[in-house]
């Protein structure tokens, strides 16, 4: 099976549309790569810098940045390797000020029946007493 990696790049110009002629090619190159049997995949580090780029440098509203990234996870077209984890660090990342880094360990933990967490952050300490209810 073709397997292809795709970077971050690519994802914000599919979701932003900033780019006409970059979002027409990106477009046509997921839907070849879906009736094509390509198989796309990303890491978490490609989430991560989407919430950067989409958050604190186009400075997108939370709510908004969350909602694209699962936007774009729901429509299954790339693979990434702990999207359930994902999916739950932005649900939480909207009821909270921890960020996404925090609240991917919280959803990790919570994924995981993690039953406590050592940190020295209390913020993170309380987020997690909340969501381990």
């Amino acid at each position: 099976m073709n397997k292809q990696f795709v970077d971050t790049n690519y994802i914000l110009r599919y979701l932003l549309k900033d780019n006409l002629e970059q979002y027409n090619l990106v477009s046509k190159f997921f839907i070849e790569c879906v009736t094509g049997g390509i198989k796309l995949v990303s890491n978490n580090v490609v989430l991560f810098e989407l919430y950067w780029v989409l958050f604190k440098t186009m400075k997108l509203e939370k709510e908004q940045t969350c909602t694209l990234i699962n936007h774009f996870l729901q429509l299954d077209i790339v693979e990434f390797e702990d999207k359930p984890i994902i999916a739950l660090a932005l649900q939480n990342d909207l009821t909270n000020n921890l960020g996404l880094e925090d609240n991917y360990h919280l959803s990790w933990c919570k994924l995981n029946k993690i039953t406590k967490i050592n940190s020295f952050d209390e913020k993170m300490n309380k987020a997690w007493a909340k969501i381990n209810r």
